[in-house]
């Protein structure tokens, strides 16, 4: 006997209904990543703002790597900020400030401030040093050019060593 000729008898459920086919994909805009944000969805925002960082529009493209390069410091994601405010820093350059007045020289300084900032946190003074001397040489009445010539030497104390700081600090003071 058998242990399945009880069986015989039994139905085969049908099979499970096909999937729905996802929604499709409607392209985000600067206004859902600001929303997202605001909400605090930071995961919602990030994916936002990281598709717009490769729109073909120069404004579109500018603000979404600034947002972007915020955010994520602000979530203490350093490495991906600190590529996100490379990249706007290059998008936002102050060279770019013509006779005519275009360019964002307060956003091209604030966003250097901010790769400063992340620059030091992972304490890459180099690098931070480097920065707060460009800050210093293109916009050098910018408040964050100022806060980076009383930075300065501690960075390039933090760069080469105590022996610096004093050579740093007289610079600083003529």
């Amino acid at each position: 006997a058998s242990i399945l000729t009880g069986c015989r008898g039994v139905q085969k459920s049908p099979p499970a209904p096909a999937a729905e086919p996802p929604p499709p994909v409607v392209p985000a805009t600067m206004e859902d990543a600001i929303a997202a944000e605001q909400n605090k969805d930071w995961a919602t925002a990030e994916s936002a703002l990281q598709e717009l960082s490769g729109s073909q529009q120069l404004e579109i493209r500018r603000r979404a790597l600034a947002m972007l390069g915020l955010l994520e410091q602000k979530l203490g994601n350093l490495p991906q900020a600190r590529t996100s405010l490379e990249a706007a820093v290059a998008a936002y350059p102050v060279a770019a400030l013509g006779t005519d007045g275009s360019g964002y020289p307060e956003v091209a300084s604030v966003l250097q401030f901010h790769l400063l900032e992340v620059e030091e946190t992972q304490a890459d003074f180099l690098s931070a040093t480097s920065t707060a001397i460009r800050m210093i040489n293109t916009d050098p009445a910018s408040p964050s050019a100022i806060s980076a010539v009383i930075r300065l030497p501690f960075l390039e104390a933090s760069a080469g060593g105590r022996a610096s700081f004093p050579a740093a600090f007289e610079a600083l003071m003529q």
